[in-house]
């Protein structure tokens, strides 16, 4: 009897276990489903506003490009076509003019990889263990959109004008004659616009070395790389999105040697010890460059020896290694030194002509004064139209940061279907020129009788916010580790309280720093502006607008004053964030 209860509990437990079995699958995908239903709840607000103010005036600009205008017509009449030869007559009248901006725009781009470059190389990676600098110098690369585009531009206007300080140099030193200029001309116009887009090139390869492991790096060092051939072969090619790196006996002349030869001829060994790390050969040349951590050895863990390491070289050799070890030391920090320089001489020159007494323009120095700081508010209009630029940036960018906080968690943490399109159609804005942004929406504003103003600009410029705000906070999620949240869970917290108590807390610095850019980008937008603000002035507007006549010094104080708040703020919570890191650390 006994031996039958048992041999029924047996088997009632194995019919337990399947069912069980079973019921544990469909828990699991119905868990899986109401994760796809969060995700998609995430991303719903924000992708219907992009739907209703990028996706359908984008496609309406597009197919109004393929009307016609009837015979008799008045002008902005057209009538419904599909005409795709007015493609054909744009490129045929315009074909120099779009050659020309793909050509400066090429060009800008290559220049402002070259530039910004060091800056992100030195304040990922060379300034990795001093947290308060390396933040002091990225807030300083994102400082100038808190200084207006049209003052920056204004003021490389008069540094390159035909009496400024740059011309009077190259004429001095013969590089330019006596005649020559640099106002209007394709140089003048290729600084401007690689100092304009040398931030969004600087922030992205920031973003890129920052993941990068240090560990391949010190590899490369311990297989007697110099700092120049580490760069060429392994950080430069990590840091360019997808990337390869180079073939591993590319590093050094002795790493082929290293990598081929074992203890007495054996064949190559695929593991090795150096420097207290544990690291693997990947013989096909594979990311992530020549070699890879596998697992930390021992300390203290010997070198190798004299059988596999690399033969003695000769002295000129050792010379000239040495000079690159040199170079290799002080190239990315001049270089870097010279990139903040070029980023921030304009700024200097704007805060500069502050303290300008101006009269009616300020294009000429005429002597120092007081007076504009004592009355920033002096010229007409100028505060009122800060004003209207303060507001319109703080409401846009509690909207852009709430939609685009909810997004970037949703396409992270969460699996849904069409995942690939939404990623897609955050990165448009992004891509798409301004002009046709702006006019887009213009008549997208203008189908629906809305009236231009203030309530048109929050909507403009949270649309082109959010790509900003989802771009930063998405690495932020990114690099948060999901087993806190499973913790929360397994203490019986619900979802929303493990967002709010744990994820959120921790996504907050990452939030705050898309929030500060959301709030930049819409403090200094003009051409988006100028095309839906109507007979609203913003400050980026007042200064264009005032630029035919004189732009006022009164302009240069709030632009420079503005510069120096938000560096002051950010900087104050560095140094807070800083020391609270420390007393953690020794605790």
């Amino acid at each position: 009897m006994a031996l039958l209860t048992g041999s029924r509990s047996v088997g009632a437990g194995a019919a337990g276990t399947d069912t069980g079995a079973g019921t544990a699958g469909g828990g699991e995908d119905s868990a899986g489903r109401r994760r796809g239903r969060i995700g998609y709840l995430l991303i719903l607000p924000g992708f219907i506003f992009m739907l209703l103010f990028f996706v359908l005036p984008v496609f309406s600009l597009l197919a109004t490009s393929l009307y016609v205008k009837p015979e008799g017509a008045d002008v902005g009449q057209f009538a419904p076509a599909l005409e795709f030869g007015n493609y054909a007559v744009v490129l045929q009248n315009y074909w120099p003019a779009i050659v020309r901006s793909f050509g400066f725009a090429l060009i800008a781009t290559v220049a402002a990889l070259v530039i910004g470059y060091p800056m992100a190389y030195l304040v990922a990676v060379r300034l990795r263990e001093h947290k308060l600098l390396k933040g002091i110098l990225l807030v300083l690369i994102i400082a100038p959109f808190f200084t207006s585009f049209i003052l920056r531009t204004q003021a490389w206007k008069q540094i390159l004008a035909d009496e400024g300080p740059v011309v009077g140099v190259l004429r001095a030193v013969s590089l330019l004659p006596d005649d020559g200029r640099l106002t209007a001309t394709a140089f003048a116009v290729i600084c401007g616009l690689t100092y304009n887009f040398l931030p969004f090139m600087a922030l992205p390869i920031y973003a890129s070395l920052e993941r990068m492991d240090m560990r391949l790096i010190e590899a490369g060092g311990d297989l007697y790389a110099s700092p120049l051939e580490t760069f060429r072969r392994i950080t430069f090619p990590l840091s360019l999105p997808g990337g390869h790196g180079g073939h591993p006996a590319d590093l050094h002349p002795g790493h082929r040697r290293l990598c081929e030869c074992g203890p007495a001829g054996q064949q190559p060994e695929h593991h090795h010890d150096w420097a207290g790390h544990r690291f693997e050969v990947l013989p096909g040349g594979g990311l992530p460059g020549s070699v890879r951590p596998v697992l930390p050895a021992h300390a203290g863990h010997p070198v190798p020896g004299p059988a596999v390491r690399a033969p003695l070289r000769n002295q000129r050799t050792d010379v000239r290694d040495s000079m690159q070890q040199t170079i290799g030391r002080w190239l990315i920090p001049v270089t870097a030194g010279l990139a903040f320089l070029f980023l921030l001489v304009p700024i200097g020159y704007v805060f500069a002509f502050s303290f300008n007494d101006a009269g009616r323009t300020n294009l000429t120095w005429r002597g120092f004064t007081l007076a504009n700081w004592q009355n920033p508010c002096g010229a007409p209009e100028v505060c009122a139209s800060l004003a209207n630029s303060l507001q319109i940036g703080a409401v846009s960018t509690v909207l852009a940061t709430a939609l685009g906080t909810a997004i970037a968690v949703g396409l992270v943490r969460y699996r849904f279907r069409f995942s690939a399109t939404a990623n897609m159609l955050i990165f448009l804005p992004l891509a798409t020129p301004e002009v046709v942004l702006g006019a887009s929406l213009l008549a997208q504003f203008l189908n629906l009788g809305a009236e231009l103003g203030k309530g048109t600009l929050i909507i403009a410029h949270t649309m082109f916010c959010i790509s900003f705000v989802v771009v930063t906070v998405k690495a932020r999620v990114a690099s948060l580790d999901p087993k806190l949240e499973e913790a929360a869970a397994d203490l019986y917290a619900s979802p929303l309280q493990a967002f709010w108590r744990v994820t959120f807390p921790l996504l907050l610095p990452g939030v705050m720093a898309a929030a500060l850019l959301a709030f930049a980008m819409s403090f200094d937008d003009f051409i988006i502006t100028n095309f839906n603000s109507g007979s609203v002035d913003t400050f980026p507007k007042f200064i264009y607008v005032a630029a035919t006549r004189g732009i006022p010094a009164q302009a240069n104080v709030i632009g420079s004053a503005m510069f120096i708040v938000s560096l002051l703020v950010v900087i104050g919570g560095q140094m807070i964030s800083h020391r609270r890191a420390k007393v953690l650390a020794a605790r």
